[in-house]
């Protein structure tokens, strides 16, 4: 004996022998999509999830849970991509997946002094939004302002919003105190520049560079890649 079941039919019994049939199943999987740093600055991998309201087929590259509802995959880089999820009955859904917020440089930063009545004003400037370091005020996401009122040789640590760390090194050399003296030749002195190796932490090496010496008017500090 032979059946034929078409779309849009209903359950139906048939005697005498006794026949149940289910309707067909032509809905497609719904689902959600989270991101394991919610599209916040992370510099570690972020973990995608893909879960369904009925059990999923396999899909090359994501693991599949024991239970068949969820579909995970872990990426290194921001990308964005369309997954396509199936169920037991061969339904299919695209699913948008859009990995953002993953940041493992970190800034580059740029050192100018300015000196004023009070003393030298010391600007920094970075490539990209920066936590504030302490003892600086923020003028803007990128822009923070010190004002030293001694000479001063000291480097600094800048920290994006992921957490990657730059140094950056800060010298002060043009203030001179009552009876001190100080000759123009001291005061205009230039910069070395030296590679410091660092670490950041994904376990990679890089080089950073900073200035050292002392100087006034303006040096420049550049460096990208260093996390502490």
């Amino acid at each position: 004996m032979t059946f034929e079941f078409k779309k849009g039919f209903s359950d139906v019994a048939y005697s005498p022998w006794y026949y149940h049939v289910q309707p067909m199943d032509t809905t497609a999987p719904e689902y959600t999509v989270t991101y394991s740093n919610d599209g916040n600055p992370t510099n570690q991998d972020v973990t995608v999830t893909i879960t369904a309201n009925e059990p999923l087929q396999e899909v090359e590259g994501w693991t599949l849970s024991d239970d068949g509802l969820s579909l995970t995959k872990t990426y290194s880089e921001n990308k964005e991509e369309t997954v396509v999820i199936a169920d037991a009955s061969g339904n299919t859904s695209e699913v948008p997946v859009n990995v953002t917020g993953i940041d493992k440089l970190g800034p580059t930063v740029t050192v100018k002094n300015e000196t004023t009545e009070d003393g030298v004003l010391v600007t920094i400037e970075t490539s990209e939004p920066i936590q504030t370091p302490d003892g600086w005020t923020k003028v803007s996401d990128t822009k923070y302002t010190k004002l030293y009122t001694e000479n001063t040789s000291e480097d600094i640590i800048v920290y994006d919003l992921a957490g990657n760390a730059t140094k950056a090194h800060v010298t002060v050399s043009s203030i001179s105190k009552p009876g001190t003296g100080g000759s123009d030749q001291d005061k205009n002195q230039g910069t070395d520049t030296k590679k410091e190796d660092s670490k950041k932490t994904d376990g990679t090496n890089t080089g950073v560079f900073v200035g050292t010496g002392l100087f006034a008017g303006s040096a420049t500090a550049a460096a990208a890649g260093l996390v502490y």
